[in-house]
């Protein structure tokens, strides 16, 4: 990967984009098109009829098994078979222990209260047909039809967007300074290895590994960026991509909108702001 940014020479490439927009977007298509191309694919078998709680480990038994068996080696098939019975059981107690013995615990009505106590509906209306009729609202709306009750309901949320005011200027610019931030490649090149390289990659694809294996060379490229950014105010639209997903806190026995928890948001301009 490192010759490969070597003979590419991302500096020349991007300065020839005038915007921000377009210095992001072909950084990112470099090194994407690097990692595609150039870093290995390890392949990955996945059997659909396999149990969840199945390891690598027992999976190596089994072959090592079957291959004594088809050998004739009678004594190590034996020993074998042992350890494929002990590993099996080990893996079973395991996975119950991890994913299926909290559930014994758990009270997925007390969820479901919770929900619907945030949500603002009446637990006396879980058997009514119109759902919407059960919604605490400050107006009498028994005369609104479904349609109607929605809209309402909608324009509800939208109200306290009437009284936002359109800006006439910029606030994060500093109008009684003329001079923009300074970011020299070698900042850049020092906050680069400090990246955290167990970190999962975020939407744009980058692994943290190789922007802190190969800092020197993606230093000015990143640099180039950031001054855009500065120049132009603004912030790329895929440096405001992110993804995130709700995981659930351990040690949890009962069931409640408070056990879960957002897992770490892989922002992309998350890790330039720590540059910046």
């Amino acid at each position: 990967m490192r010759t490969y940014l070597e003979h590419v020479n991302a500096p020349t490439i991007i300065s020839a984009a005038s915007s921000c927009e377009e210095k992001t977007t072909i950084l990112q298509t470099i090194i994407q098109f690097g990692v595609d191309s150039v870093l290995p694919l390890k392949t990955k078998s996945v059997h659909l009829t396999e149990p969840p709680w199945i390891s690598p480990v027992l999976k190596n038994l089994i072959k090592k098994r079957q291959r004594a068996l088809s050998q004739g080696d009678c004594v190590e098939y034996r020993a074998l078979r042992n350890q494929v019975n002990r590993e099996r059981k080990i893996c079973r107690s395991k996975f119950h222990e991890c994913r299926v013995q909290h559930l014994n615990e758990c009270c997925p009505a007390g969820w479901w209260k919770e929900i619907k106590r945030l949500g603002g509906v009446d637990n006396s209306s879980a058997n009514r047909d119109n759902v919407l009729k059960s919604i605490h609202l400050s107006e009498d709306t028994s005369y609104l039809t479904q349609i109607d009750l929605a809209k309402h309901i909608n324009k509800a949320f939208l109200s306290p967007t009437d009284r936002f005011e359109e800006l006439t200027c910029n606030p994060f610019l500093n109008h009684g300074c003329d001079e923009l931030p300074v970011v020299s490649e070698s900042s850049v090149l020092r906050k680069l290895p400090g990246l955290n390289p167990t970190k999962a990659q975020g939407p744009d694809g980058i692994p943290e590994l190789l922007l802190k294996e190969n800092a020197d060379l993606l230093a000015g490229p990143v640099t180039q960026v950031l001054h855009t950014s500065y120049s132009e105010s603004r912030l790329p639209s895929s440096w405001k991509r992110q993804t995130s997903s709700q995981l659930q806190r351990k040690n949890q026995s009962k069931m409640s909108i408070n056990i879960f928890v957002p897992s770490r948001l892989h922002l992309f301009y998350l890790r330039w702001l720590k540059i910046m």
